[in-house]
């Protein structure tokens, strides 16, 4: 990430990770809670490796990743993934024909699991049929792979069905709530 990008995304979220009341976390500036959350954002790196380069508890580092990282998606979530409308649907649709040769298509629906550790008394909530613990990670993308919806979170446990009706997109998509195009032949 370049300078100048860094200083506009500190910017942008700079007054969300302002001082909460919080003694220990307040001492951190929010320069360096952004730098932390990239950081385990770009290399993967354990709240562990990263407590230990910055002197701070391992509970420390994982509340500056989970509070940085809900203050970028609340402030930049609208600008970056908004709610398309009828028009920007059709276009979808006009985009998938040109460059798929696909007709009144609207995105493509995958998902994945994701590898986790269990849960404490998660029971098998999580168990993948594969013999792993998994949540997953389910995407509405458009030809150029960009995403439209996504939902994170579902047991592993659960159908393809099953994790598409209980996510958000799956609830909008039966309330009628996303200004989908009316049906053409």
């Amino acid at each position: 990430m370049s300078i100048a990008s860094f200083d506009e995304l500190l910017n942008i979220v700079h007054d969300d990770l302002a001082p909460s009341g919080n003694y220990v976390r307040d001492s951190i500036s929010p320069e360096e809670k952004l730098v932390i959350t990239l950081r385990f954002l770009a290399t993967g790196d354990s709240f562990k490796t990263i407590s230990f380069s910055n002197r701070l508890g391992k509970s420390t580092v994982g509340a500056i990743v989970h509070d940085t990282s809900r203050a970028v998606i609340d402030v930049l979530l609208e600008e970056v993934m908004p709610v398309p409308n009828e028009e920007k649907w059709n276009a979808i649709a006009e985009e998938f024909w040109t460059k798929r040769q696909f007709p009144n298509c609207i995105g493509s629906l995958d998902k994945k699991h994701v590898t986790i550790q269990a849960p404490n008394n998660s029971g098998s909530l999580y168990w993948y049929y594969k013999k792993t613990y998994s949540i997953v990670f389910l995407a509405l993308v458009d030809p150029c792979y960009n995403f439209i919806a996504m939902d994170v979170g579902a047991y592993g446990k659960n159908s393809d069905r099953g994790i598409l009706v209980h996510s958000n997109l799956g609830k909008s998509l039966e309330n009628n709530t996303l200004s989908i195009p009316k049906s053409k032949t």
